[in-house]
């Protein structure tokens, strides 16, 4: 026994089957071509069908783990940029210190190569001092004025006073 074939917009039966060929509902008019194609689409319960679901749900996964982990990545790069700042502050703060202290080093050099320290004696005074480095007295008042001193002042043995 044949099929009866229905026209699936107007529902006239007895039309050619529109499954194997493109026609024309010879009632409405309507091109059923596209009909057959529809057909064509799986089913519900096709294999296709299944595979298709489980590929889209694996993308879902993916997808969702892809932006946990590129939350927790930029979370993480934020986090190192900011010990990053923290460490090149630490770094500016040292290289600023070692350069100060430096120059302090590099006067303070300068001081003790214009310069020689003399311990002061039993019985010495400027004068004695002058004549013992120059070999002339006289410049006792360059010795003191080396020393921030006053030409007039007491000098106890033990004291240190700059020569130059």
């Amino acid at each position: 026994m044949k099929e009866e074939v229905k026209c699936p917009v107007c529902g006239k039966a007895g039309i050619k089957n529109y499954h194997n060929e493109d026609i024309v509902c010879p009632c409405c008019g309507s091109d059923l071509s596209i009909f057959r194609v529809i057909d064509k689409i799986p089913g519900k319960n096709s294999k296709v069908n299944f595979i298709w679901k489980i590929f889209s749900g694996a993308i879902c996964i993916l997808a969702v783990v892809l932006s946990v982990t590129i939350f927790n990545l930029r979370h993480s790069i934020e986090c190192s940029e900011n010990k990053l700042s923290q460490v090149r502050d630490s770094v500016m703060t040292m290289e600023n210190t070692i350069s100060d202290l430096n120059n302090k080093l590099k006067q303070k050099n300068q001081i003790s190569n214009q310069y020689h320290k003399h311990i002061v004696l039993q019985g010495d005074n400027l004068w004695k001092i002058s004549r013992r480095f120059y070999g002339t007295g006289t410049r006792y008042t360059d010795i003191a004025k080396w020393n921030n001193m006053s030409i007039d002042a007491n000098i106890a043995p033990g004291d240190t006073i700059l020569i130059k």
